[in-house]
C-alpha cells in the first residue's frame, strides 16, 4: 500500500506533472524580438510545356523537337489515340447494347400479344 500512495495514487501523479511542468518552464527562452515566424508554404509553381518546338534551324528555319520532348509528344499522340479507340470501342458497345436491348422488348412485346389472345380464346 505504502508503494501505491508514493507512485501510483493521484497525488503522488500530480506532483509529477508539477515537477515535470516546472522543469520545461526553466529550460523556456523568449525568442528575440527580431525573430518573425516564416511566411507560410507555397505550393511550387507549375510548369507547362513550351508552345514553340524546342530547336530550330537557322539554315532552313524549320522546327523540331528535341529527344525528350519528341518522346513525350509521341506518348501523348498514343494515349490519345488509346482514348479514342477506348471511346469508339464504348460507342459501338452501347448501340449494341440499345439495340439488344430494343429487340428484347419486341420479343417480350410479341410473346405478350400471344398471351394476350391465348386468354381471349379461354374465356370466350
Amino acid at each position: 500500500m505504502k508503494f501505491y500512495e508514493k507512485y501510483v495514487s493521484r497525488s503522488a501523479l500530480l506532483d509529477y506533472v508539477e515537477m515535470a511542468c516546472k522543469q520545461m518552464a526553466k529550460r523556456f527562452v523568449e525568442p528575440p524580438k527580431w525573430f518573425e515566424h516564416p511566411p507560410p508554404e507555397v505550393e511550387p509553381p507549375q510548369l507547362r510545356k513550351p508552345d514553340t518546338k524546342c530547336f530550330e534551324d537557322k539554315k532552313t528555319h524549320q522546327s523540331k523537337y528535341c529527344k525528350r520532348c519528341q518522346q513525350e509528344a509521341d506518348e501523348e499522340e498514343q494515349k490519345l489515340a488509346e482514348a479514342e479507340a477506348k471511346a469508339r470501342e464504348q460507342k459501338k458497345d452501347k448501340s449494341k447494347n440499345k439495340n439488344s436491348l430494343r429487340e428484347r422488348m419486341k420479343a417480350r412485346a410479341a410473346e405478350a400479344k400471344v398471351q394476350a389472345a391465348k386468354k381471349q380464346k379461354t374465356s370466350t
